[in-house]
């Protein structure tokens, strides 16, 4: 399965993504990221760099486009359902892609 390329990631949709610390992302045209839903302490709104978008801090791989993200969501509650209603595409999906490679070696 190939990553899906920054310039042909869509603003305010939601993808399945290989990242640092989520699976899935909405992504976030102008700073070339995905607003993922992030655990540490607090649940909060995180961002991770498209791979592509920068050599050194690009950690996010999409490989699957699932949707549009309605307008004026509450992005935290919309992506906690999201994982629970996905778990078995992601897992099915991630189990397909591997880990990340080296750099240039997508």
């Amino acid at each position: 399965m190939k990553m899906i390329p920054f310039t042909a990631c869509k603003d305010g949709y939601l993808y399945i993504i290989r990242a640092r610390n989520a699976k899935l992302g909405i992504y976030e045209e102008e700073t070339k990221s995905f607003k993922i839903r992030r655990k540490k302490g607090n649940v909060f709104i995180d961002r991770e760099v498209h791979w592509q978008a920068d050599d050194f801090h690009g950690t996010a791989r999409p490989f699957v486009e699932i949707e549009k993200v309605p307008a004026d969501t509450e992005l935290l509650n919309y992506l906690k359902n999201k994982e629970n209603e996905l778990q078995e595409e992601v897992s099915e999906v991630l189990s397909r892609v591997g880990k990340d490679p080296k750099r240039g070696e997508e």
